[in-house]
């Protein structure tokens, strides 16, 4: 995966550059659980209904801010000696950790009023420094 390096913006942040995560460089995960993973979050069955695809590439980003933040409030439970990795249920999940972290998601028009006026300068000083052509606007 390639960012833009002309502009200081290595892929995904360089979430995959050697060293960033270093408890799980020798992690290995077997194929039929990582196939799992992907079905799950490619594929949904709302109570009642017929299993549905999930089409992440037209979500807006309002929706995909309430999915972020449905995430944040998920408590993983992990046991080494049973191997079970899951997610606390029920009343087990019922807490304001997101809350008093000041994990929210943020609403794109707001996010949008505050970053133009701050990131479209510095973007432009790092296209002008590197003679980048990239129209790249909000």
């Amino acid at each position: 995966m390639r960012g833009q390096e002309q502009l200081g913006l290595p892929a995904l942040g360089g979430l995959f550059a050697h060293g960033v995560l270093p408890d799980l460089e020798n992690a290995r995960i077997e194929n039929r659980r990582l196939l799992a993973a992907i079905w799950r979050l490619a594929w949904l069955r709302p109570e009642g209904q017929p299993l549905t695809r999930v089409n992440w590439r037209d979500m807006e980003t309002e929706e995909l801010g309430s999915v972020y933040e449905s995430l944040l409030e998920l408590e993983p439970r992990a046991s080494a000696d049973t191997r079970i990795f899951e997610f606390a249920e029920g009343d087990e999940t019922r807490g304001n950790a997101r809350k008093t972290s000041g994990s929210y998601y943020t609403p794109d028009a707001l996010v949008k009023l505050l970053l133009i006026p701050l990131v479209e300068p510095v973007l432009d000083a790092q296209r002008a420094e590197h003679r980048c052509i990239l129209p790249l606007r909000f």
